[in-house]
């Protein structure tokens, strides 16, 4: 998929692009980890800025989700509806994020990331993040998260 037929977009504060955010939640993540509404309304309160959307013929397919803490930009959620991952999806949202961030004065994106989840560990580290800590038992299942950085 080239850039050409991806749209990168802010996400509707009206709440019309719920329901296919939800979507992409449900089919990315587990129970536990993936976005209620409320998650996704919070993040569009804080830094609208920051909240992005992927569309493809109309529809979205993907997002990412950020907010500034303390001088950096930290990536809350970023997920891709499985039929459209590995086309560049998650690349473009990135980078665009990037853009909006420099735009603020920000030169550091973080995030963080299950110890388990192997392959988004390994997009992240593709992308140039790297790992700088373990935050013990983050997740409410216990499970570590492995934080991660990258300088813009």
């Amino acid at each position: 998929m080239n850039a050409d037929e991806i749209t990168i977009r802010p996400i509707s504060a009206d709440g019309s692009d719920l329901a296919q955010l939800l979507e992409i939640e449900k089919l990315s993540f587990n129970q536990t980890d993936a976005w209620a509404p409320e998650d996704f309304n919070h993040w569009l309160s804080v830094n609208p800025d920051f909240c992005i959307a992927a569309e493809v013929d109309g529809r979205v397919v993907g997002s990412i989700f950020g907010r500034i803490q303390r001088y950096r930009l930290n990536i809350g959620s970023c997920a891709i509806h499985p039929d459209y991952r590995q086309r560049g999806i998650a690349s473009a949202l990135l980078q665009e994020l990037g853009k909006r961030a420099k735009a603020f004065s920000i030169h550091q994106m973080d995030l963080e990331v299950r110890a388990s989840n192997t392959g988004s560990q390994a997009f992240w580290q593709a992308m140039g993040f790297e790992q700088f800590k373990v935050s013990p038992a983050f997740y409410p299942d216990g499970e570590d998260a492995l934080l991660m950085h990258i300088k813009i």
